[in-house]
This record gives structure tokens, sequence and C-alpha cells, in this order.
């Protein structure tokens, strides 16, 4: 099983406590991969994580006015809208409200991230530094 693979069951089983918004999983690596990892590579294992999730019983939208709103794409053209959204992004993506996944069997709420919090270790879903992860690009 890959990494991303790894990661994507870790997120799929925090799933089960609400929306969990991309920009957790792009924080939750830079922290444990350290500076050498750009933007490219950060961004580029997130969106492979992004197309384990989008092939599960997950749904991918947006936090407005406080409600969770479904992009209403199928898996394939959500993973492309990430693909091309992310690895077009100069800067870290750190926008809470954007690019939020959500189980389909969940209710509709918004994600449960506080803006000064992390995950403890044993909640990283970056468990490992990637040894053969190099930029991209």
């Amino acid at each position: 099983m890959s990494q991303q693979q790894d990661i994507a069951d870790a997120a799929y089983e925090r799933l089960r406590n609400g929306p969990i918004p991309i920009s957790d999983l792009v924080r939750e690596l830079r922290e444990k991969w350290g500076a050498e990892f750009g933007v490219s590579a950060v961004h580029g294992f997130v969106r492979e994580v992004a197309t384990c999730l989008l092939h599960r019983e997950v749904e991918i939208g947006e936090v407005i006015a406080g409600r969770f709103v479904p992009w209403g794409l199928e898996p394939w053209d959500a993973d492309e809208k990430i693909d091309h959204d992310l690895m077009s992004m100069d800067a870290f993506f750190e926008d809470d409200s954007r690019y939020v996944f959500r189980s389909k069997q969940m209710p509709i709420k918004p994600p449960q991230h506080n803006a000064g919090s992390r995950p403890s270790s044993g909640d990283s879903l970056a468990s490992e530094t990637p040894s053969s992860l190099g930029p991209r690009g």
C-alpha cells in the first residue's frame, strides 16, 4: 500500500468525526516533512491523497456561510479540478473553507477545525516522511 493510500485511509476514518479541509492535510504534511519539501511536492502528495478519498463514499465541496456545499462533480471531474487548482498554486494552500472532504453518509455540518489547533502526533495523517518524494517541477 502506498503512503498516499495510508494517509487517505486515516483521513477516511477521521471523516466519521466531521469534514476535513485539504488545508489540514497540507499543514500536517508540512509539519511532519519540514521545510525541505516545497509547494509542488506537498500539493502533489495531497492531490494523490484526494484521488484516493474521492473514490470512496466521500464528496468534496466548500463551506459557505457555515454550511457544507458539495461541488456535485463526479469523482474524476473533482479529481481533475483539484489537480489543476492545487498544482497551479505558488503558495501552500491554507483556506479551511474550500476543498473540504465530507463523508457522503454524514449529516451536513461545517468542519470542526480550529485555526490555532493541530492534531496530536497520534492523530496526524502524515506518519512518515516520504524518502522517495522529491520536489516536483
